[in-house]
């Protein structure tokens, strides 16, 4: 019996190599792929953390500077829009924040999501906005504003906050 072998591969080792090599490959590509995702989530959470910030500052500091406030919410305290007439605290006259909802367009409106702080977008990642008086009752003076801001990403957010209104002239859905 001959057992000298030849140059190259057996069919057998070649099949070997070939498995390992496309084992490897997938384990890489799945690596490579997971670590993108993570990354782009992150990046998408931290963009959507700052807006949402961004936008809970502004809104109470606007509160905070203006004596009369006109609020309108949905039935669920959703924020439709709120009116703050004043300066903002770059100094610019601004007759207050919007945020609109897609449902509450009007027809043909593609502008949605949008809260306009001094002529600024300040929406992205920002899903519902909710503003609720305390007390919640009815003819009674409202002394606290609390504010709840829910963002849109992969891994939500959701900010809480709340202003003395107390001393101020707020007009709860008008």
């Amino acid at each position: 019996m001959n057992t000298k072998r030849t140059k190259g591969l057996t069919l057998m080792e070649l099949v070997i190599a070939l498995a390992v090599w496309l084992v490897l490959s997938a384990g890489v590509f799945f690596l490579w792929q997971h670590t993108s995702n993570a990354s782009v989530n992150l990046l998408e959470r931290q963009n959507a953390l700052e807006n949402a910030r961004v936008a809970m500052d502004s809104l109470i500091i606007s509160i905070q500077m203006s004596n009369d406030i006109t609020l309108r919410t949905t039935d669920e305290y959703i924020l439709q829009y709120i009116e703050v007439p004043g300066y903002n605290p770059a100094g610019v006259w601004h007759t207050g924040y919007r945020f609109d909802f897609t449902a509450n367009l009007p027809p043909g409106d593609t502008n949605h999501n949008r809260l306009r702080f001094g002529g600024q977008e300040r929406a992205s990642y920002i899903a519902r906005i909710y503003m609720t008086p305390t007390p919640r009752v009815p003819d009674t003076p409202i002394r606290r504003i609390d504010i709840s801001i829910h963002t849109a990403c992969n891994v939500p957010i959701i900010l809480h906050g709340s202003v003395d209104v107390r001393y101020k002239n707020v007009y709860f859905n008008p």
